[in-house]
């Protein structure tokens, strides 16, 4: 069955891309193309708390499922898609007490512990299937199976393939680094 898609009004696309900066909610990344997401997956329900900006990167995640990992459920982007906002809100609003300034460098040092989360989802996209997951049980996490399983031994090969990671990956987290001072 085809769900009746109801074109989002000049207006509301308008409120909503600026409440989000025109960056995706879920990596924070900006100057990405980014789309609008029906969080519940109506996508004639055009109400603002339902329409979350999302990067095309993280807009699959949002549609697709496998073993092993944590995707993006309706839950999980509203629950991002609030923060963002507040973020995002904070940054523009904010106030000459301290308790905003605290607010908004609390929000900051969050943003940064997640940059672990972005070298570890980018860590994976690198790592080719099959991936290995070991016995249930054996591992408390995911990083704890990364790092018994998936760190490959030093060669020229692996060099190459995890390359990015740092020459790209390095690049990035400065960007966002940038972005919270």
């Amino acid at each position: 069955m085809t769900k009746k898609r109801v074109k989002i009004p000049e207006d509301i696309e308008a409120k909503v891309l600026a409440a989000n900066r025109h960056t995706c909610c879920i990596c924070n990344v900006e100057h990405k193309k980014v789309q609008i997401h029906h969080i519940d997956g109506d996508p004639s329900n055009n109400d603002m708390k339902n329409l979350a900006v999302i990067c095309l990167y993280c807009h699959s995640d949002a549609h697709t499922n496998g073993a092993f990992v944590r995707n993006l459920t309706p839950d999980l982007v509203k629950l991002y898609n609030e923060s963002w906002r507040e973020i995002v809100s904070l940054r523009l609003n904010v106030s000459k007490d301290k308790s905003g300034k605290k607010e908004l460098a609390a929000e900051a040092l969050l943003e940064a512990s997640l940059d672990c989360h972005y070298w570890k989802n980018y860590f994976m996209s690198l790592t080719p299937p099959p991936r290995p997951e070991g016995k249930p049980g054996q591992f408390k996490d995911i990083w704890d199976c990364m790092a018994e399983l998936w760190i490959p031994k030093y060669s020229e090969d692996t060099f190459e393939r995890y390359k990015p990671l740092f020459a790209n990956g390095v690049q990035e987290v400065q960007r966002r680094f940038d972005r919270l001072i």
